[in-house]
């Protein structure tokens, strides 16, 4: 168009301006401010685009006619019609402009990346600009020169032409990230141009700009997160954990949940809970699955069922945890995918980032433990198995309160002041109470209406004696009180049967019943003193309830008290006597008999007292035979003086658990002593 129709054009269509109707728009754009500038064949201009709370720096290089900057000139983006669309709500405000007229190459670059580069053109008078980029035309009508369509060609080379017919006014936008373009055009009076954009370049559309995403290499080498060859700029799910960028990342912003430096959506762990984020997102990783309805998704909660007991602890990772915060402390990640080493089945390879640790089930609802209200299945909620309240029997803690936005209840938040929760492990077995299907050991399953309330923990509950939860006492069961089972065996020889013992016994370690030893056999090995006849062993492992020191055999020796036959090994028991004989003196008779000078010695039994007078030879000593049974001449005298009673030859050979009777040997010494002093007489 010639200059002539270009200045008498404009009044008219803003006119028509005011009757075209308004356009919905997505978004608004921000258009350049141009602040310096040098027209010519080479010429230069500088400008800026503040956008997402970034500032980009905008260069324009190549021939110029005339060029308008610091919104100073002449307003050519009105009327604005051809500027605004369904994607863009505003056309430029600013009277900043860059005039171009002869033919040549033009090129732009920016600071950062830009996504969403909006080019809008003022009068593309059948000319043509030839991009090496791609774009989409968004716009084009009547503008201050006139009206005319524009339109995209692609040439097949990696080049693309916009052209004109008429006087077209409107906007490209070019494709994907922008941080430079070139172009050429043909000669013309004059058309112009500026640029403008929603924000910071996304060339995937993860919210998360490209320039966050390149890493330290740069869009020269950007980084790939999760090792599957497409860079992240490009990738719509950094960590490839399944969560989509855009979600971990919402809005743009990066968070990080572990406070490990990685941010979550190329972090493979993003709580350090031990279990990946490809696991805790659920089947549906785009929406991820929140299992407590606490507004916090599972692959960011400490408690994910909230329960009041920690994922990590859940899981098995309690050791790794000494700060009770619910991360694992040890941070080392040499792949710097964000799964620790102390769990990362290959520390050495980012795109591997899934555990070396299965998930922990403890029961078989197919649930694992840090997704289940009641890990043991006992029907008694974890929850009150830790000793918190759940009155409205949920499986959740009541009044459940978080400021930090963890997931873990405040109170036991150690990183919010709270103290961490003491898990309970009432019987001692290292099972805690959550995970033990009986938390006191006392073989009634916590399941059962018996053990609700205190008697979940109480030993003495329901049954004072634990072995009566396993049968009447004497049944061949008893309880087991470190695995918490009913087993076959015996505590005490109450358990067993008539002629057996319980080895080992005590009352409390379960032992298997034993047959006792008959008389003459020797104590069993495995009896509570270990075949040592002692305190204790004759009651329990000898048929006879008796044994000898002497030879630590079961039944008594001839000789020692016994109280019936079956005690003695000789099956004799007469006065109180195995046997009927006594071998020891084992007491005081008031000084009745005086000391023969230890002449009288053991004769197996076979010494008689002589009934009648003998010859003076036998008065110096009865020997350990017979005396030739010759009568005395006349009665022995009792001697008056006192003396010591001194054991008469030393002849006792043994002795029992059982000691003999002491007036049975008084009498027996007495009866020795009286034959004795009959002797003494004869010889006077």
């Amino acid at each position: 168009m010639n200059r002539v129709t270009r200045l008498a054009v404009p009044t008219l269509f803003s006119a028509l301006t005011l009757l075209a109707p308004s356009i919905a728009a997505a978004a608004p754009v921000v258009w350049t401010e141009w602040t310096s500038a040098t027209a010519g064949v080479a010429g230069v201009a500088t400008g800026t685009i503040t956008a997402g709370g970034s500032t980009v720096n905008v260069s324009y290089a190549g021939q110029a006619t005339f060029m308008q900057i610091n919104n100073t000139g002449t307003n050519y983006f009105i009327p604005t019609a051809p500027y605004t669309s369904a994607q863009v709500d505003n056309a430029p405000a600013r009277k900043d402009i860059i005039a171009l007229s002869l033919a040549g190459t033009r090129s732009l670059t920016f600071s950062e990346p830009v996504k969403n580069l909006f080019f809008a053109v003022v009068s593309l008078n059948g000319n043509s600009y030839v991009f090496n980029r791609d774009f989409t035309v968004v716009s084009n009508g009547v503008g201050y020169w006139g009206g005319g369509t524009m339109s995209r060609v692609d040439n097949g080379n990696g080049t693309y032409t916009v052209s004109g017919t008429g006087e077209p006014h409107g906007v490209i936008k070019f494709l994907g990230s922008v941080t430079s373009i070139s172009w050429t055009a043909g000669a013309e009076n004059w058309n112009g141009f500026t640029v403008g954009t929603y924000g910071l370049g996304d060339e995937d559309d993860d919210s998360v700009f490209d320039k966050n995403e390149y890493g330290p290499g740069g869009i020269g080498a950007p980084r790939d997160s999760d090792g599957d060859l497409t860079p992240d700029y490009k990738d719509a799910d950094d960590d490839g954990d399944g969560i989509p960028t855009s979600v971990e990342a919402p809005l743009g912003v990066a968070r990080d949940t572990d406070g490990d430096g990685i941010p979550d959506y190329r972090d493979g762990d993003s709580d350090n809970d031990g279990i990946p984020d490809s696991v805790e997102a659920g089947a549906a990783p785009a929406t991820p699955v929140d299992t407590d309805g606490d507004g916090i998704p599972d692959y960011r909660d400490g408690d994910s069922d909230n329960d009041g007991i920690l994922d990590l602890w859940e899981n098995g990772g309690k050791a790794l945890d000494a700060n009770s915060d619910g991360k694992i402390d040890d941070l080392t990640d040499a792949d710097s995918d964000g799964v620790v080493a102390a769990i990362d089945k290959n520390d050495a390879l980012s795109s591997e980032t899934s555990s070396k640790n299965a998930l922990v089930n403890s029961d078989t609802d197919l649930l694992p433990d840090y997704l289940d209200g009641d890990s043991d299945g006992d029907t008694v909620n974890d929850v009150l198995e830790i000793g918190l309240i759940d009155a409205n029997n949920d499986g959740k803690v009541d009044g459940f309160v978080d400021v930090n936005l963890n997931g873990i209840y405040d109170p036991a938040d150690v990183s919010n002041g709270g103290t961490a929760i003491a898990v309970t492990n009432t019987d001692a077995d290292g099972k805690a109470d959550y995970l033990d299907a009986d938390s006191d050991n006392d073989c009634v399953l916590d399941s059962n209406v018996g053990e609700s309330g205190a008697a979940r923990t109480n030993k003495a509950l329901p049954n004072a004696s634990v072995d009566l939860n396993c049968g009447v006492l004497g049944s061949g069961n008893v309880c087991d009180t470190a695995s918490g089972t009913c087993v076959s065996g015996c505590k005490v020889d109450a358990d067993c049967a008539a002629g057996n013992f319980c080895s080992p016994g005590g009352g409390v370690t379960v032992g298997s019943c034993k047959a006792k030893g008959v008389n003459g056999a020797s104590v069993p090995a495995d009896a509570p003193a270990s075949s040592v006849c002692a305190s204790g062993t004759v009651a329990s492992a000898c048929v006879s309830g008796a044994c000898e020191t002497s030879d630590n055999k079961c039944g008594l020796l001839n000789g020692s008290a016994c109280s019936s036959t079956s005690q003695c090994r000789s099956s004799t028991c007469t006065s109180n006597l195995c046997g009927g004989v006594v071998l020891a003196d084992a007491g005081a008779d008031s000084g009745a008999v005086t000391s023969d000078g230890g002449a009288v010695a053991s004769d197996g039994g076979s010494l008689v007292l002589e009934a009648g007078a003998g010859t003076p030879a036998d008065d110096a000593a009865v020997s350990a035979t017979t005396d030739s049974g010759k009568p005395d001449s006349g009665a022995a005298t009792v001697p008056t003086t006192a003396g010591p009673d001194t054991l008469e030859g030393g002849g006792c050979s043994c002795n029992s658990t059982s000691s003999p009777v002491g007036s049975l040997v008084s009498f027996a010494l007495g009866a020795l002593g009286f034959a004795a002093a009959r002797r003494r007489r004869r010889s006077n």
